[in-house]
């Protein structure tokens, strides 16, 4: 502001040495000769500005004035030539009387005439310094407008804008506009008019600078409240120089600029207007002199005490504010929270329901304990005898808390992108699917094969896959990336209770079972690979990745309809009943046990000796071997253990071969073969 006034001081003096330069041109000589003589100029100037000089044969003082009996000295210093600067003289006849010397010396009367060109006055309807808004502009002319004045202002003495009038005659009225972004600038006036006569006139007199100021003062950031016995006390800090403070009250939080209570001159505020035991939420905002009210600053409150002491608290009541402070934060998170929830419920439907499904909605809740819990342990300070030290230290670890309870709160959920498909089984893709589940395993799968193929081709075995790329921000104003999947699955009644669902996530996608999680309730984890199971009778499968995924990659997940045998399919035949039966029939009984027991020795010695093994499943798991190897850098014993699978290839069934084809295909070992 202090610029300000200095770059108005040097635009006053800008504005009047033009002025001055033209009063000078004006100048009316005569010449004193001690008698009672007259001086009649017949000029008509057309100036309001005249210089009148006076010259004497000797060194003396003179005077001038209107009255017969001048008093008014000439200005500079005693000596032969007297002159003086008369300015904003009326349009007219004008007669000064002179006298120089002795009081007794005679008197003479100089008349001169002046024509003045039309000039104006402005008035502004408040006091500088002006903030931004609209305010009433007055314009008075000296003579009768011929037309319209045009009257142009602006903040940078390069760009002008008009302001229209309304009016007639001498009298005139407009409407100044200050923009909020004019910030601390000078507002200066041009103004051109003709009178009656047709001669122009661009003068305006008096004001023609007015301060403006639209920059709000800084929030109040340190402030704090305490509660006496009968009242509140309000303190607080501000770094520019303030003339005014505003004091905003209310019974209830958040307190608002409709909460206005008090206009403060200082840095500090009693509140004696209050009923004791009762609690009250403040706030504060900077005032400056051009009117510009400060941003709100943070909410404080007090109550007022029954008594300068309680039984109640151990806590010195200087300290209270403190701890009333926090508690407003954590009361203010409270409340962000409630306003998150009532936000929420004007989110897309999707996003509503990919929010509750992924159970922000109860973290949300959540947090709320979360903060309840901490706001109980915060007030009970007030109960304990604590130093400011050991108060601050505690409030210090609340705060930790406090910041760790923020990252978890959901504030905001957007879905960036979205597809949707119908997946396409392939016949081809069976083998695979019941190769993956069975894990390679001893048994055959032809009868649940042949049933699953039957389903995939069936028209009515549908599933349609909508996947979501989604953000949630959090309150702290971290950002987390999920994909989110949901299935629809569409089959024939019939087969509705006796099909399960499998799910396979190549591990491009996800490495582990543990980076999916899963919605549906009833589904086992078959293989961390990661395959999943689902129970029969599911309409719909949702899972989401805890990153962002192409969605297009989403097509490389298999989700497929899989027959699975029975329990009763996979036990063998021959129970221990059937062995107790034939025991019962003497001799002959057990010479049958006895056999049997050995058959069933022969049998696990077999399957211990390895004969009984699949050699597909021993090709599966060398293939593994053979990518380890290679891995490890063990090129020729990888090479070695591929030229024995190409031996075994050969004595696999034409099925088993293509399943190792697409194995290998799958591996890419590249130069190996």
């Amino acid at each position: 502001m202090e610029k300000i006034k200095s770059f108005l001081f040097l635009g006053i003096l800008l504005t009047l040495t033009p002025l001055l330069i033209a009063a000078n041109s004006v100048t009316i000589n005569t010449f004193y000769g001690f008698s009672n003589d007259s001086f009649i100029d017949g000029t008509v100037y057309k100036t309001d500005s005249v210089v009148l000089r006076v010259k004497t044969s000797v060194e003396t003082e003179c005077y001038y004035g209107k009255e017969i009996y001048p008093s008014t000295p000439f200005q500079g210093e005693y000596g032969l030539t007297h002159e003086i600067y008369l300015e904003n003289i009326e349009e007219g006849f004008h007669e000064y009387y002179i006298r120089c010397g002795e009081s007794s010396n005679p008197i003479m009367k100089i008349n001169f005439a002046t024509s003045t060109p039309i000039y104006a006055t402005i008035k502004i309807s408040e006091n500088a310094p002006l903030k931004s808004g609209r305010y009433k502009i007055n314009l008075i002319t000296s003579k009768t407008s011929l037309n319209t004045p045009l009257l142009e202002y602006s903040f940078d003495d390069l760009v002008y804008k008009t302001i229209p009038l309304r009016g007639s005659g001498k009298n005139w009225e407009g409407n100044l506009i200050i923009p909020e972004n004019a910030g601390e600038s000078v507002c200066s006036f041009r103004f051109k008019s003709k009178d009656i006569t047709g001669e122009e006139g661009t003068k305006i007199i008096g004001d023609n600078l007015f301060l403006v100021d639209t920059i709000k003062p800084a929030t109040i950031s340190i402030i704090s409240a305490t509660g006496y016995k009968g009242k509140i006390k309000l303190n607080w800090f501000s770094e520019e120089k303030i003339d005014n403070y505003n004091v905003y009250r209310s019974e209830y939080s958040p307190v608002d600029y409709t909460d206005f209570y008090e206009l403060s001159s200082k840095d500090y505020f009693y509140d004696e207007d209050v009923e004791k035991g009762k609690t009250y939420y403040y706030k504060i905002a900077a005032v400056d002199e051009a009117g510009n009210i400060g941003d709100l600053s943070k909410e404080v409150y007090a109550t007022a005490l029954l008594s300068n002491t309680s039984e109640n608290t151990g806590l010195n009541i200087k300290l209270i504010g403190k701890v009333d402070n926090f508690i407003i934060e954590i009361d203010s998170l409270i409340k962000n929270i409630e306003d998150i929830k009532e936000l929420l419920k004007l989110k897309d439907n999707k996003e509503k329901q990919i929010f509750e499904s992924i159970k922000l909605n109860k973290e949300l809740e959540s947090a709320i304990l979360e903060l309840n819990s901490l706001k109980r342990d915060v007030e009970n300070y007030k109960l304990q005898d604590l130093s400011e030290d050991e108060l601050n230290k505690k409030i210090s670890s609340s705060s930790i808390k406090l910041s760790i309870i923020k990252k978890k709160i959901p504030e905001d959920i957007t879905i960036i992108e979205e597809v949707e498909f119908y997946r396409e089984i392939k016949k081809e893709d069976i083998d695979r699917i019941f190769l993956q589940y069975s894990n390679y395993d001893d048994r055959g799968y032809g009868k649940e094969i042949t049933y699953t193929q039957k389903l995939i081709e069936d028209p009515k075995t549908k599933i349609k896959c909508n996947a979501y790329s989604v953000d949630i921000i959090y309150i702290d104003g971290t950002k987390k990336k999920i994909t989110f999947v949901e299935e629809e699955l569409s089959i024939k009644e019939e087969y509705e209770k006796e099909v399960n669902y499998i799910l396979i996530v190549p591990k491009e996608i996800a490495e582990r079972a543990s980076d999916i999680k899963v919605i549906n309730l009833e589904y086992e984890t078959i293989k961390e690979g990661p395959i999943i199971l689902f129970k029969p009778d599911v309409k719909k499968v949702t899972y989401y990745f805890f990153k962002e995924i192409p969605l297009n990659s989403i097509k490389e997940i298999t989700l497929s309809p899989i027959k699975i045998p029975s329990l009763e399919e996979g036990q063998s035949k021959i129970t221990g009943n059937s062995i107790l039966e034939y025991t019962s029939k003497g001799y002959f009984g057990i010479i049958v046990l006895i056999a049997f027991a050995l058959i069933l020795g022969v049998y696990f010695l077999r399957i211990r000796n390895g004969s009984s093994i699949k050699p597909l499943l021993i090709t599966m798991e060398n293939l593994k071997k053979v990518k380890s190897l290679l891995k490890e850098g063990r090129e020729q014993e990888a090479k070695e253990l591929y030229s024995k699978i190409k031996e075994d290839y050969k004595t696999l069934s034409k099925k088993e071969k293509e399943l190792v084809v697409e194995k290998i295909n799958e591996m890419n070992f590249g130069g190996i073969r």
